[in-house]
């Protein structure tokens, strides 16, 4: 019997092999497509440093390359006075764009008859190998898969070798082709580079075009970077202040609440009535009793603490500007309220027995 759990197993391994590769495959296409978004703007970046000298680099091109009567073997392969010419004009206007100059009429003679040179290999290329291409075609033209090919009438034997030019021409055209064609631009560019006419010219593109590239792009993120930067730079001085104006009325609040009133060190229970209690939660002016008031000690004491708290309690939270700090405020006020609640009836029970204890008209604390 099969193994539920191994099927489970192959499953995940299976489903995990699976998402690795789908992650891997999206890595890829988001590189191809940044890879693709850099080169458009490379490109971009390229025909704006170059656009000033194209019109006169087209007309030089088209000086320099007559239009006579143009080879057949170069316009059978493609190879055309159009392409050129165009090919030519990109050339032209990038060394110019490069060295900050037009070129001379030697120097663009120079690049011209590169150009031909390059197009005439590449076309003499082509027909070689579709030369090659057609023998090997007909060398064996009699090398059927099947002997019982043979048979089935004249038409196999001269559609067979058409077969076999395209079976040859396919890995030719992928492989050969492309490896021939950059060989001979490769020896073209180096007799291009040491041509004397262009000794004066700097011809390196790669490095002086990249350069200027860089400081192409760079200037665009630079500008928009200052631009943001005098747009935004109130930005964070105003949410420090946002932050800090809250910020001091809740701790003022909580200071002002949860600190005791300044009073003067005392020991025990012995005070007079002119002195502070520090662990008495009411403050001094609600102890003090006005001396001809007929009342006894107990009923003043909760008269005065009972107007001393109610705007305590009844005093509306105070309001935040920011986002936050209101909250923060009403908790405080809320654990203050409990807490001032909880000393008010330990001190009521205080009070209630020392009262029990030494009667109503007794004094509480009093020597």
């Amino acid at each position: 019997m099969d193994d539920p759990n191994n099927d489970s197993r192959s499953n995940s391994s299976s489903g995990h092999q699976g998402g690795d590769g789908s992650r891997r495959n999206l890595v890829y296409a988001e590189r191809f497509k940044e890879r693709l978004e850099s080169i458009s703007q490379e490109a971009q970046i390229l025909s704006e440093i170059t656009k000033p000298y194209r019109e006169e680099a087209r007309q030089q091109i088209s000086r320099a390359i007559p239009e006579g009567n143009w080879p057949a073997y170069m316009a059978i392969t493609g190879v055309t006075r159009d392409k050129i010419i165009a090919h030519g004009e990109g050339l032209i206007s990038a060394l110019a764009a490069t060295n900050n100059t037009s070129l001379e009429d030697s120097q663009v003679q120079a690049v011209a008859d590169s150009l031909m040179a390059n197009a005439r290999t590449t076309s003499m290329s082509q027909w070689g190998m579709f030369s090659g291409t057609l023998y090997m075609a007909y060398r064996n033209r009699h090398s059927m898969p099947l002997r019982l090919a043979a048979s089935k009438g004249r038409l196999f034997k001269y559609v067979w070798p058409g077969v076999l030019f395209l079976v040859y021409s396919i890995p030719v055209s992928l492989f050969l082709s492309p490896i021939v064609t950059a060989a001979g631009a490769r020896y073209h560019a180096g007799n291009f580079r040491n041509d004397p006419r262009l000794s004066n010219l700097s011809l390196d593109l790669s490095e002086n075009l990249h350069r200027r590239l860089q400081s192409a792009q760079g200037q665009v993120p630079n500008q928009r970077y200052g631009e943001r930067s005098q747009d935004n730079s109130d930005m964070p001085s105003q949410r420090y202040e946002g932050i800090r104006q809250p910020t001091s009325p809740g701790w003022m609040l909580a200071k002002n609440i949860q600190s005791p009133p300044p009073s003067s060190p005392t020991s025990g229970w012995g005070v007079s009535d002119d002195e502070d209690d520090d662990a008495s939660p009411i403050a001094s002016s609600a102890r003090r009793s006005p001396p001809d008031s007929g009342l006894s000690k107990w009923e003043q004491l909760r008269i005065q603490s009972g107007s001393q708290q109610s705007p305590t309690r009844s005093r509306p939270p105070q309001e935040s500007n920011s986002n936050g700090w209101s909250s923060t405020q009403s908790s405080d006020s809320g654990d203050d309220d409990r807490a001032r609640s909880q000393a008010q009836q330990e001190f009521d029970a205080l009070l209630e027995k020392e009262r029990q204890g030494t009667g109503e008209g007794q004094a509480w604390g009093r020597k």
